[in-house]
């Protein structure tokens, strides 16, 4: 290895040692009237629409009122929160005496709060950073030894999660941390590791609301074609084989439907807006050219005939108005979802898109009022059971 690899690897190795020595010892401040719920809300609320849509959702099933939101961005999330704090990236990544200055604040807020909800969803296995992964388990088992009832939901787990966050899971799950899966085969995957979890379905169906978006978008809408909602990352337009088939594709329909590109994130780490507008440029159609909440997402997927995405969380809202998808997955984790609404023909893994997305999107665009029809008549039960996960 690497001199300076070796020293990286140093460094990490003791920000490891002594945030989880300070975690050992902290205690909770003195207890305070207030016995509220703690929600740690997904990372990105100002860049992400699927986290906007976790936090949500979290947030209606405790009931605003109840609710002590602890988020890294600003974003209106609901006027009626008990209370709210900005907690600092350091929680997650820094050591020694940072930690400890950052970690007050979740220890003033635990003085207030009798129980914490974590929101999960791709974070936890450690896919996009092993160390905050590890970190935000032990923050969930600081809170079950020392405060109350902690739980991480939405959880899903991929097909080759980071050993620290094998050993962390564990940690936490020994601890008394509830996991609630929000799908079978995210569970199975759990309990091959030896972890038992709860199975429900993703918070973001907590709530179905629908909210119109803006007049634009509207009138965009009323044109005699029927919409198809695209939604493309920079790993998917970089592919050229399903570059290529998704730009046949679509130009195949284009007399009769029209394409609406949403970017789903908008950060320095992912670009979907210009992965959209790359192939925009080459099949015609609208995009969007700013982030939509995620109740006007799903009020646009009950206007439109289908959609085409590569983020789970755009299928997730479709899903909760009824629109009917190919995704192209990633980490193997659209299919327990997908299975569960008796989909999993239409979660395509990348490697197999040449192969098997002609037929999905032959069967998409000859069947999607009957598609349609199957996936509503589920979400009322899929819902409650999203609702259950706060009981």
């Amino acid at each position: 290895m690497h001199p300076k690899s070796i020293a990286k690897d140093v460094v990490r190795r003791l920000k490891r040692l002594y945030a989880n020595q300070y975690l050992n010892m902290a205690k909770p401040a003195s207890k305070k009237t207030g016995h509220l719920t703690a929600l740690w809300a997904a990372p990105r609320l100002t860049t992400n629409v699927g986290d906007r849509a976790l936090t949500t959702g979290s947030t209606f099933g405790i009931g605003p009122s109840k609710t002590f939101l602890l988020s890294r961005d600003e974003y209106a999330i609901s006027s009626e929160l008990a209370a709210e704090v900005r907690i600092d990236k350091a929680l997650d990544l820094a050591s020694g005496s940072k930690f400890k200055e950052k970690f007050k604040t979740i220890v003033d807020a635990a003085s207030v709060c009798d129980s914490l909800y974590m929101i999960g969803a791709d974070m936890m296995d450690g896919k996009y950073n092993p160390d905050a992964s590890m970190r935000r388990w032990r923050i969930a088992e600081w809170f079950a030894k020392n405060v109350g009832p902690s739980a991480v939901v939405s959880m899903s787990w991929n097909t080759n999660p980071h050993p620290l966050s094998v050993t962390a899971i564990k940690r936490a799950s020994a601890a008394g941390v509830k996991i609630f899966t929000r799908d079978a085969l995210s569970q199975e995957r759990l309990l091959e590791i030896g972890v038992k979890s709860i199975l429900t379905s993703d918070v973001s169906f907590v709530t179905t609301e629908l909210r119109e978006p803006n007049l634009e978008i509207q009138n965009w809408l009323k044109s005699e074609k029927r919409t198809v909602i695209v939604t493309v990352s920079d790993w998917v337009v970089n592919n050229s084989a399903i570059f290529e088939l998704l730009k046949s594709s679509l130009n195949s329909i284009n007399a009769n439907f029209q394409f609406l590109f949403v970017p789903m994130v908008s950060d320095g780490q992912s670009r979907d807006l210009e992965a959209c507008v790359k192939l925009a440029d080459e099949v015609g159609g609208w995009v969007l050219p700013e982030l939509l909440r995620p109740e006007e997402l799903r009020w646009i997927a009950k206007e439109s005939a289908f959609g085409i995405s590569a983020r789970m969380h755009c299928c997730l809202l479709g899903f909760a108005a009824g629109l009917p998808a190919i995704g192209i997955e990633y980490q193997g984790k659209f299919k327990g979802t997908f299975d569960m609404l008796g989909q999993a023909r239409f979660a395509i893994e990348p490697a197999a898109f040449t192969e098997k997305f002609p037929q999905a999107f032959a069967e998409l665009l000859s069947n999607h009022g009957e598609l349609r029809n199957e996936i509503s008549i589920q979400i009322p039960a899929i819902s409650e059971t999203a609702q259950s996960t706060f009981r």
